[in-house]
């Protein structure tokens, strides 16, 4: 038990004290650009929607399987009553 503690504790002194330089981003990393993601959204058409009437509909989940695409989800009905909780 010592041992493996002993191990365990300079595994951690070295990862500590290695040098900060190594963990920092090279030049060639930050010769990107920044990503404007808000600048690349689109407007959602409404086909692009996936709705059941009746239901409300939540976590959907694309799988692929033999070439087949599934998609996976959870509903609930629109005219159910609460459950209190």
């Amino acid at each position: 038990m010592k041992t493996t503690r002993h191990a365990l504790i300079a595994f951690a002194v070295a990862l500590l004290s290695a040098p900060l330089n190594s963990l920092r981003a090279t030049d060639a990393a930050n010769d990107f650009a920044p990503l404007e993601i808000g600048a690349m959204i689109q407007p959602l058409a409404e086909s692009g929607v996936f709705k059941v009437e009746g239901y409300f509909c939540w976590c959907p989940h694309l799988l692929k399987d033999e070439g087949k695409y599934y998609l996976v989800y959870s509903r609930w009905p629109m005219n159910s009553q609460k459950v209190a909780g």
